[in-house]
């Protein structure tokens, strides 16, 4: 059995180009048949360039495809020591595709553009190629009518019953990509072959040739079950197994028909046992927002309708019972959901069913990126923000750069998975708020226009410091996007690292002539600043001693306050009215370059701090303040070796992860590390 060891990336500009067999191509990101550029290279049949490029682009020449007609026929190394004939006089015995070209030209798989020439470097349509295809298949070219003036159409009916054109968007008159090659190829290997009990014989008529005497093609057919790696179909005329053009070249290429973990009808390829990929089909139709059953008849183009229990739903990889029918002017929506939520219909034509997936899209932060070890891949850590589907952080393997408190979107399949499936850098846009629409009762109608433009909220939004009814209008904001243009993350543009503080004490004006607070920034300083309004305690607006706050200051040079959000911030210790500060005993723990940092005896009160988090640490027997930065760089404080105590105040901007941290501590409890990053006393 002839072994097909160059199929489509024997799209070579050259013989010198080398083949890429079972790695990734350098433009990978460039290529969007991927399923049939993966399967191509797993069988080691793909010629990148000299610098590892697939080329996805490009357009595939006569004598490429001549090529790999070849290598189909003949197998690679027969194929290579083809002679190298002169059939056309623009194809020189010399020619590197020679042999190829002569060889098919012989066998009648193509033919010159007349004045005996072939034209080998000139473009090759989708129709061209198909009929190459169907040659191999085992459909003969002249019983076919596959020559002749009615080459075209008939060649056209036969690719549409192999379905070669099957992913492939526009007409069989096309150009032809590298890529697309790829995907008629990978078509063709799906499809069944042919055979002709007589192929007839041709008579020439006014100069035309005609085919006669041959019979009709029947598939080619065995009743071994094992043998049918790609496809299990059978012939209600025989009960046979039809034999796929991949089960004659590759016997050790398989083909699963399985689902995703998000519940897609995928396919699953395996070569040498080894898993290919997976692959989840086209959609028939896509969504980004909530919609109605009857939209999706509509759009569908249904004569009748889908019963619920016809239609398979899954959300995020979960099966969900559907009670909805796909029918005329039914109003209702498919699942619980709404903006951002990816929606996608999978229809059978035969059976009149449907797989409708429901995919969400989350926000969260990075918290920090670990790099490859000799027993694990490199990975980042994501905190969980807003509606998620599970809580805390979250892990997710990849070799990208992700800087830490990065905002990023991420998926997530449940079930059987339940694991991230991706995860994106989330694009931004900054200004002011003008609008905010926060309708209750409907909630793809919440939105908030700012710097003029307006975003509908997602489903899974989150707004930092509680509702969408907290945006002030008329405030500067941040607002994160998902990948459809919703706003998923909406934060105060106020709120930046180097704005944090720790209001130690208030006065106000009743007493004394102004408003005043006393203030430790984030450089360890030390500062007695006047406030915009009374924030002292008892007051509409008072912020509690020990409160981390961020801050802007006004043109009369008075400090506005804002506590950062209670439910990522948390105290111990007194605060004394007059800005002192009384430690109590603990069970505190920092550990030098550990990122777990225990709070108190009890195993479960802690926070984790990383690179970018900042320790400000008084020491109250020198009564100075140290700055660190990092986790690296920060001291060991351990109060149970002195019996000593301590109280602190921290900040999570995001989960868990310590964004600032005020440590009062006893000089004897602190071990500094050798790296002091920052030292400012008061």
């Amino acid at each position: 059995m002839k072994k097909l060891l160059a199929l489509v990336l024997a799209l070579v500009m050259s013989m010198s180009l080398v083949t890429i067999s079972n790695a990734a191509f350098k433009d990978a990101d460039k290529i969007d048949y991927k399923e049939a550029v993966d399967v191509m290279n797993a069988v080691g049949v793909f010629v990148g360039d000299e610098k590892g490029n697939f080329n996805a682009k490009e357009n595939l020449t006569r004598e490429q495809a001549a090529k790999i007609i070849a290598y189909l026929e003949l197998g690679s190394k027969a194929a290579d020591a083809l002679p190298g004939g002169a059939t056309f006089t623009d194809v020189a015995s010399t020619r590197w595709s020679a042999g190829f070209v002569g060889y098919c030209a012989q066998a009648g798989i193509v033919s010159g553009v007349g004045d005996s020439k072939f034209d080998p470097a000139g473009q090759l349509t989708a129709l061209q190629f198909g009929k190459m295809l169907l040659v191999e298949l085992g459909y003969d070219a002249k019983a076919a009518g596959m020559v002749g003036t009615d080459w075209a159409i008939n060649t056209s009916k036969l690719m549409a019953k192999a379905k070669l054109m099957d992913k492939i968007d526009g007409s069989v008159n096309q150009v032809l990509t590298r890529e697309k090659a790829a995907q008629m190829t990978l078509n063709a290997l799906k499809a069944p072959t042919v055979e002709y009990t007589t192929k007839g014989s041709s008579i020439s008529v006014n100069g035309a040739e005609i085919n006669l005497g041959a019979s009709e093609p029947t598939y080619v057919t065995n009743t071994i079950a094992k043998q049918q790696t790609i496809s299990d179909a059978t012939l209600t005329n025989n009960g046979g197994y039809t034999i796929e053009l991949g089960e004659k070249l590759y016997q050790e290429l398989k083909l699963n028909r399985t689902s995703d973990d998000f519940g897609r009808p995928s396919n699953e390829w395996f070569y040498k046992a080894a898993k290919v990929g997976a692959y989840a089909d086209k959609a028939d139709l896509t969504y980004t927002a909530g919609v109605k059953a009857g939209t999706i008849y509509t759009d569908l183009g249904l004569g009748k309708k889908i019963d619920a229990e016809n239609v398979a739903l899954y959300v995020n990889g979960t099966p969900t019972t559907n009670t909805v029918n796909i029918a005329k002017g039914v109003s209702t929506k498919i699942g619980a959901v709404g903006n951002g939520v990816l929606t996608e219909v999978f229809y059978d034509d035969d059976n009149n069913t449907a797989i409708i997936t429901m995919v969400n899209t989350y926000v969260g932060q990075i918290s920090k990126s670990v790099a490859a070890t000799s027993k694990k891949d490199a990975y980042v850590v994501i905190d969980t923000l807003g509606a998620g589907p599970v809580g805390g952080t979250l892990e997710f393997e990849t070799e990208a750069k992700i800087d830490d408190d990065t905002y990023v979107l991420y998926t997530y399949a449940k079930g059987d998975a339940d694991a991230v499936k991706s995860v994106a850098v989330a694009e931004s846009v900054s200004g002011t708020v003008t609008k905010v629409v926060n309708n209750a009762a409907d909630d793809d109608n919440k939105k908030l226009t700012v710097a003029g433009t307006e975003y509908k909220m997602s489903a899974n939004s989150h707004v930092d410091g509680g509702a969408l009814t907290n945006v002030a209008v008329k405030n500067d904001y941040v607002v994160y996007l998902d990948s459809y243009g919703y706003a998923i993350y909406v934060e105060e543009d106020e709120v930046l690292s180097t704005d944090y503080a720790l209001l130690l004490a208030t006065q106000n004006k009743d007493k004394f002539s102004e408003n005043k607070a006393i203030l430790v920034f984030a450089d360890g300083t030390e500062k007695i600043v006047l406030t915009d309004k009374d924030y002292s305690e008892g007051k509409s607006d008072a912020i509690a001693r020990g409160t981390i706050v961020t801050y802007k200051v006004n043109s009369d040079g008075e400090y506005k306050l804002k506590a950062v959000k209670d439910a990522n911030s948390a105290k111990k210790g007194t605060f004394e009215a007059n800005g002192t500060v009384t430690t109590i005993s603990t069970g505190f723990r920092l550990t030098n370059d550990k990122a777990r940092i225990t709070l108190n005896t009890a195993d479960d009160d802690y926070v984790y701090a990383n690179s970018k988090t900042v320790f400000v640490v008084y020491d109250k027997a020198n009564d100075d303040y140290t700055v660190y930065t990092g986790i690296k760089d920060a001291p060991t404080i351990d109060p149970s070796k002195d019996s000593s105590s301590v109280a602190y105040s921290y900040y999570c901007k995001s989960s868990n992860m310590a964004t600032i941290i005020y440590i009062f501590a006893t000089n004897t409890a602190i071990e500094d590390s050798k790296n002091v990053a920052l030292y400012l006393s008061s």
